[in-house]
């Protein structure tokens, strides 16, 4: 997750050595953040939240 980030209207790209993936967003609070990466093979569904 230390990649580069790009956001262009309603899409998300997340780029990591190189290689662009398209990223969704499934939620997003202030308590919570929720994507779903489309890397290579199948999706990648990654929550974080606020740390204390």
């Amino acid at each position: 997750m230390t990649g580069k980030w790009l956001r262009s209207g309603e899409e998300l790209t997340m780029i990591e050595q190189g290689l662009s993936y398209r990223t969704e967003i499934l939620k997003l609070t202030a308590g919570e953040f929720r994507i779903r990466s489309y890397n290579p093979g199948d999706p990648v569904e990654i929550g974080m939240v606020r740390a204390e």
